[in-house]
């Protein structure tokens, strides 16, 4: 997961000067949003560990492979929904259980 193509805003406040020097003009940014895209990403990033030490092939679907191309297309612009959706084939369904065991994952069959 290249990381390095998610614009990320660090700080809370801005601080933009005007012409004139003796003014400034505070900007005020959601920091929530950027956590939540660092949660996800960092949650993303320990599945693509399971997947590639299984060795199973496997697509990211839905809303975060959404959010990754309309960031390319235009930054900031993206919206992320709270879960990861990820296509496998059923075959590896045991390979990866395994594998998620050994990363401190859980795999639970849903529906249960």
């Amino acid at each position: 997961m290249d990381r390095s193509k998610i614009n990320k805003r660090r700080v809370a406040v801005y601080v933009l000067a005007s012409e004139n020097k003796d003014t400034a003009m505070a900007v005020f940014v959601n920091t929530f949003f950027d956590k939540r895209v660092e949660q996800l990403f960092d949650l993303a990033a320990r599945v693509e560990s399971v997947f590639r030490s299984a060795g199973v092939e496997y697509r990211i679907i839905g809303g975060l492979a959404t959010y990754l191309y309309v960031e390319e297309q235009e930054p900031d612009a993206g919206r992320l929904t709270k879960d990861i959706n990820i296509t496998v084939n059923r075959a590896d369904m045991g390979k990866i259980a395994a594998a998620a065991k050994l990363h401190g994952l859980e795999y639970r069959q849903w529906p249960a």
